[in-house]
């Protein structure tokens, strides 16, 4: 075989051997809580996994003899595959649109949806529409913002000031450090 990479083999992807795929004569065999049963031949290990309905899989191969647990396999590889994953950190961003027009208990119900989705760890944008003629009274949608920051002052703080946006005003607000759902 060529020593170039092209050419190599891959090694296998799983490398854990599980039920009849153990070759060693002799395993330790431990159950899943830690229990120790003992040394005993493989034959013997694999009818007491089968016994408990539970997988003899090879957890460390290289020990003398190699140390077997009886384990659920599917929900082993599962877990392990759940480990590898990135833990998502991101904050995702949610938005509520308001207009200048917007009546009083749309108001109201889009001020608890802020609230409810700070609580929850997003941040929320908070966007004015203007339609038609209301982009020549740009003051009465700075006036309205401001009523917003003023109702979520007590958890919210504003991490993008109101800013003109084509036909729009935008801000973004997140939660107040030292808020939780359960303080709020």
């Amino acid at each position: 075989m060529s020593n170039n990479p092209r050419f190599r083999r891959r090694s296998r992807r799983n490398t854990t051997a599980v039920n009849k795929s153990i070759t060693a004569q002799k395993v330790r065999v431990v159950l899943e809580d830690g229990r120790q049963l003992g040394v005993m031949p493989t034959e013997e290990a694999l009818s007491k996994a089968k016994q408990l309905g539970l997988d003899l899989v090879e957890m460390i191969p290289n020990a003398s003899p190699p140390i077997c647990k009886l384990i659920d396999y599917g929900k082993f590889k599962y877990e392990a595959s759940k480990k590898k994953k990135p833990i998502s950190t991101q904050v995702k961003i949610k938005e509520i649109k308001f207009r200048v027009a917007t009546d009083t208990h749309d108001y109201q119900v889009k001020i608890s949806r802020i609230k409810e989705f700070l609580q929850t760890g997003n941040k929320v944008r908070v966007r004015l529409q203007f339609r038609g003629r209301e982009n020549i009274h740009r003051k009465l949608g700075f006036d309205f913002l401001d009523k917003v920051i003023a109702d979520l002052a007590d958890i919210a703080r504003i991490d993008q000031a109101p800013k003109l946006s084509g036909t729009s005003l935008i801000m973004v607000f997140s939660l107040l450090s030292g808020k939780s759902s359960k303080n709020v």
